[in-house]
């Protein structure tokens, strides 16, 4: 009995902690960041969500054992939500790239691995919320946190750094490292501010409610981004619908503080004395793709995979593939985006037409869930806010995509929201708390078997299984963390020029986790930057040579992985590869055929990139094929009409071809697309001037006659040209070209 007792405290404490899973990880998830991988925000929270994804699965597995009620709650949700996973799951087989689909892309994570943790998380840790008390502290702690995360970005944008470190001193610097997730966020917290003031009854949190009110204002406001607005206006409508108005008629007075600080503060950063002190001129903007871009390349994906798309996390790869023309004309043709403009276009893309249903089949369940808050009776008014925070949420998602940060935010209100109608909703019309005994699971056997097997025994066998799953996804996410954390030391060592340790520590990362085609190809680069820096020495011995060598075989070998097995649709891991053989152009026969593949098949995958074909016209240039590399500048110039770059490399061709007066014209044409003051346009002039003098055979003397599209002015000069690369030369990623005469040719099938 006494030992019955023991166990039943133990169980009580462990009950206990597990309940502040849910409002520690409200709390942390936002403000959480580790600079020790290569990405510091976005893999460290979704990190965070599977360790207690993890642990509630084993606390629920040991309550299994233990013969214990387990407490699950069901809702209207729980159909659509693993209806959704279930699509993601067969895109993700069917999917163009298994591994990002899997893992999520670099930087990104937003792959199946992440939809299983939050989902498991989300139907494990609603049930715990088992009163209002601790809803309530949920949702005030993923309130006051992202406050914190709106006020350190306050304090950044106005250059007052509060950590002492280098990335962390930059305007732009945020807890989620996303402005636009952070100003995003931001609306949420107001929302949720203006509503709680409403329902608080002690004056000291009211003041913090307000206060925490004009910090997210203030943050919507001096960053200026539209989502911020529109998503903190459909919440407010929301409040302005759901709250009853009458139980709220008591806050008037502080209502009347919070709307005179938020007009105040509005004045001042519109009014002329005060707006140039408020508001930054400088401050970095994120570039995202335009509607009209993303749906050109969503539709055009759908044409091609129309059921299930190319798998979830893959738009990077779309984008190359199918980037429209038009994008060469704006500022950011020379940028690779990696997601679109809205999530509504992310699905397209990703997950196809049945992508497209099912979260229409979970959009319906969300607003159905949603509008019960409205008839219920709460007289806390948490379901009311957390309604208005929902409407947010799904109106913000319409302007950008969702992100591991902003879908933390939907399935902790989500869950807050199942939770408080389990516990209010007496008909279970929209969710019930169900509990289950392990025991009774041991009905599903058959008569035979369970004469043979005990019930105790039965929990066990249930567990294992579940266990071991969660071990082996424990595993999976250590390599992958490992892998992050190690490539993330190579580059720290990379910054010391400490050659050895960065190889070394590179190296350990691919050991970790070969699945990750950045890794090789960084591999691959710095291989053969070590290669170069032990070339450039004088009176290199026999093992020099040998090491070199093998520094460059592993070079090519890694370049190779990343492009043959790991990443063969990447156009990034072409371009990589053929700028490994580039290098190695002096000291073996082929190279130069070798990245002139290379760069062809990076064409293929990018087929709209101009700056690719630039480039590949100089491998023709440098190996005198002047008329293949004329045709590639030609190419590069009709896909980007204002490309400075592809019509004096093109220019440089014809002069060679001794074609001087369609020299002449590309040069002038150069020339009208390059600033007055850059540097460049003193080369183009001395050039220019070069072929006009009479001693150059076959040059006219004659005035260059403007094209129409000059006349007409269509051609104007680019805010965004790149300096001019003479043609052929070696592009800046890879340094110089490694020259050892007496080094062995690296064999034919590298």
């Amino acid at each position: 009995m006494n030992e019955n007792n023991i166990n039943s405290n133990r169980l009580a404490i462990l009950d206990s902690l597990v309940k502040l899973i849910p409002v520690s990880l409200a709390f942390l998830v936002p403000i959480f960041f580790l600079p020790i991988t290569l990405e510091f925000y976005a893999f460290n929270k979704i990190f965070l969500v599977i360790i207690a994804s993890i642990l509630l699965i084993i606390y629920w597995a040991v309550k299994m054992m233990l013969g214990q009620k387990m407490n699950f709650t069901k809702s209207i949700l729980d159909l659509p939500l693993l209806t959704y996973f279930f699509v993601a799951t067969l895109a993700t087989f069917f999917s163009i790239s298994k591994v990002d689909s899997v893992y999520g892309s670099q930087g990104r994570w937003a792959g199946l691995f992440s939809f299983a943790a939050f989902l498991i998380y989300f139907f494990l840790s609603t049930p715990l919320l088992k009163d209002i008390k601790l809803v309530k502290m949920s949702f005030m702690a993923m309130l006051f946190s992202t406050t914190i995360c709106s006020l350190v970005s306050l304090f950044s944008y106005y250059n007052i750094y509060l950590l002492n470190t280098a990335f962390s001193k930059i305007q732009s610097f945020n807890l989620l490292g996303s402005v636009t997730d952070t100003v995003f966020v931001a609306a949420i917290a107001l929302v949720a501010s203006l509503g709680f003031i409403g329902y608080a009854k002690n004056l000291p949190f009211k003041i913090l409610l307000i206060a925490s009110a004009f910090i997210n204002y203030m943050l919507i406001l001096v960053i200026g981004l539209p989502i911020g607005f529109i998503s903190a206006a459909a919440g407010v409508f929301g409040l302005l619908v759901y709250m009853d108005l009458n139980k709220v008629s008591g806050s008037k007075f502080f209502y009347g503080i919070a709307s005179l600080l938020l007009i105040l503060i509005t004045l001042l950063t519109i009014l002329p004395g005060t707006k140039d002190i408020l508001i930054s001129k400088n401050f970095p903007k994120e570039s995202t793709l335009s509607v009209k871009e993303s749906w050109l390349i969503s539709s055009t994906i759908i044409q091609n995979y129309p059921l299930l798309a190319t798998g979830p996390s893959t738009y990077y790869l779309n984008f190359s593939r199918y980037r429209p023309l038009s994008m060469n004309t704006g500022e950011n043709w020379g940028m690779r985006f990696d997601m679109p403009k809205n999530e509504f276009f992310n699905i397209m893309g990703t997950l196809g037409l049945v992508g497209v249903l099912a979260s229409i089949f979970l959009l319906a369940r969300m607003l159905k869930l949603i509008g019960a808050s409205r008839k219920g009776q709460d007289d806390t008014g948490i379901s009311k806010i957390l309604s208005a925070a929902m409407i947010s949420l799904i109106v913000g998602h319409l302007f950008t995509f969702a992100t591991i940060a902003t879908m933390f935010y939907v399935i902790i209100v989500m869950g807050m929201l199942v939770a408080i109608h389990a516990l209010s909703d007496k008909q279970g019309n929209i969710s019930e708390s169900v509990s289950v005994e392990a025991d009774a699971l041991s009905s599903i056997a058959g008569v035979t078997e369970a004469s043979v097997i005990k019930k105790e025994y039965f929990r066990f066998i249930l567990c294992l299984p579940i266990l071991a799953a969660t071990l082996y996804a424990g595993y999976l996410a250590y390599r992958n963390y490992m892998g992050e954390f190690y490539m993330r030391k190579s580059l720290m060592a990379a910054a010391r020029n400490d050659g050895k340790a960065t190889y070394d520590l590179q190296r350990t990362a691919l050991t970790i986790n070969p699945t990750r085609d950045t890794y090789h190809t960084t591999y691959a680069q710095t291989n053969l930057a070590i290669a170069n820096s032990l070339a450039s020495n004088e009176n290199l011995t026999d093992t020099d040579r040998e090491t070199i060598q093998n520094l460059i075989a592993q070079s090519i070998r890694s370049a190779r992985v990343a492009t043959e097995v790991v990443g063969p649709i990447n156009p990034a891991n072409w371009e990589v590869r053929s700028l490994v053989y580039r290098s190695l152009i002096n000291i073996a026969q082929n190279a130069t055929d070798w990245a002139v593949g290379s760069y062809n098949t990076a064409i293929q995958l990018d087929p709209s990139n101009p700056r690719l074909r630039v480039e590949l016209g100089g491998m023709y240039y440098s190996m005198g094929d002047f008329l293949s590399a004329a045709n590639q500048f030609r190419q590069a110039y009709a896909l980007k009409g204002d490309y400075a770059n592809a019509y004096y490399n093109f220019a440089n061709s014809l002069i060679q071809l001794k074609d001087y007066q369609n020299a002449l014209s590309a040069l002038n044409t150069t020339r009208n697309l390059i600033p007055q003051d850059s540097p460049d346009r003193k080369v183009v002039d001395d050039l220019i001037a070069t072929l006009q003098t009479p001693q150059v055979a076959g040059a006219s003397t004659e005035e260059v006659k403007p094209t129409v599209e000059q006349l007409v002015g269509e051609q104007v000069q680019s805010a965004s040209q790149e300096p001019l690369i003479n043609a052929g030369e070696t592009p800046k990623a890879v340094n110089e070209n490694i020259d050892l005469g007496s080094l062995p040719k690296p064999e034919e099938n590298q």
